[in-house]
């Protein structure tokens, strides 16, 4: 409604007020589906003039269908616990501050990132690296450093960083290779394990593969699981230079041999072409499951010739089952609003009743 406002000032000049009014719940009472229903058709009556719609299924018939599951990853036991002692931290949290009659939203978006990261692997938080271990690499890193570097800046540093950043700085010191993860650190995550399982199948069917995930560091973890495990992959995040990122994309369209190509949500725009693949992954979903949406058309467009299949991993009993109900009741509104373009009333219909209405 903002942007008609903007697009057609003359249309709804002195008219925001009642609009606005229509998306605004009664006061002192309670409200029923009716209502809400009689509201919904109301504001698709105002916009539909106004938008012209197209769904690929409208215009693209030939193109291979698309289906989407959802894939529920158990954590590991270690990953759990971390899990639950973040929960019953910020929960503890919560009831402090409401004995203090403090905001509730104080901390709220740290909370959910940090849950957030420990769904998505237990190593996107600090746990491992216990203050002791930080003191004792902050000394090692100090003696092959400046001589003005200071000791209590270096614990500092490293106190906000979490155990993959931690691990990743040993390979840079000499001294640190005790102190770098194991293995089985770098395994221990409930989304890996079905992550090995789609892979596997994916690589027995000669499938190729595409893998967002909304963070860069976790790219940075998964490349270490595809190496341990001897996938071949390349990758596409907001770092990649502009210049490489075609010849990234020829090289995976032309060679069938490589399995996933990883890539960051949003980056480089819905101009790119993977049509190669035909398995998507999304490692972890977006609270807009429009972008989610916009991350699958990389292969699900014109040139594909098989049909393509989404998985989302959701960790169990965890912030991505919230997260997934969020996008459930988007996509819903989307629907009530948007509307089937075929079972829409006429353009010159919806434009009287537009006129009508504002009459």
């Amino acid at each position: 409604m903002s942007l008609l406002y903007f697009v057609t000032p003359d249309t709804f000049l002195n008219k925001q007020n009642y609009v606005n009014r229509i998306f605004l719940p009664r006061k002192n009472q309670k409200e029923s589906d009716a209502y809400y229903t009689q509201k919904i058709v109301q504001a698709r009556g105002i916009m539909e003039p106004f938008v012209l719609r197209r769904l690929k299924v409208d215009v693209l018939k030939e193109l291979p269908e698309k289906t989407d599951e959802i894939v529920i990853c158990d954590m590991t036991p270690s990953q759990e616990a971390k899990y639950n002692s973040l929960v019953d931290f910020y929960r503890k949290r919560r009831e402090e501050m409401d004995l203090k009659e403090e905001k509730k939203t104080v901390g709220l978006l740290d909370a959910l990132m940090e849950l957030r990261k420990t769904a998505n692997h237990p190593l996107l938080v600090r746990n491992l690296y216990t203050d002791e271990k930080i003191k004792e690499m902050a000394n090692i890193i100090v003696e092959q450093s400046d001589s003005d570097t200071r000791f209590d800046y270096v614990v500092e540093d490293m106190t906000i960083m979490n155990d993959f950043e931690l691990h990743k700085l040993c390979s840079h010191y000499k001294g640190l290779e005790s102190y770098e993860l194991s293995n089985k650190d770098i395994l221990n995550c409930g989304k890996f394990n079905k992550l090995k399982e789609l892979l596997d199948e994916f690589k027995e069917a000669g499938d190729q593969v595409l893998l967002f995930s909304q963070f860069k560091i976790v790219l940075d973890i998964v490349e270490d699981f595809f190496n341990l495990h001897g996938y071949t992959f390349l990758r596409l995040d907001g770092s990649t230079k502009v210049e490489d990122r075609q010849g990234l994309i020829d090289k995976f369209n032309n060679d069938k041999k490589i399995l996933v190509f990883m890539l960051t949500t949003k980056a480089g725009g819905v101009g790119i072409n993977l049509t190669s693949a035909n398995r998507v992954i999304l490692y972890d979903i977006d609270y807009n499951p429009h972008n989610d949406k916009q991350a699958e058309a990389r292969c699900h467009r014109l040139g594909q010739k098989k049909d393509v299949q989404t998985y989302r991993l959701i960790s169990k009993n965890s912030i991505d089952e919230t997260m997934l109900k969020i996008q459930a009741k988007k996509l819903e509104l989307d629907a009530d609003i948007q509307g089937d373009n075929q079972e829409s009333r006429s353009r010159m219909h919806l434009m009287k009743m537009l006129k009508e209405l504002f009459n």
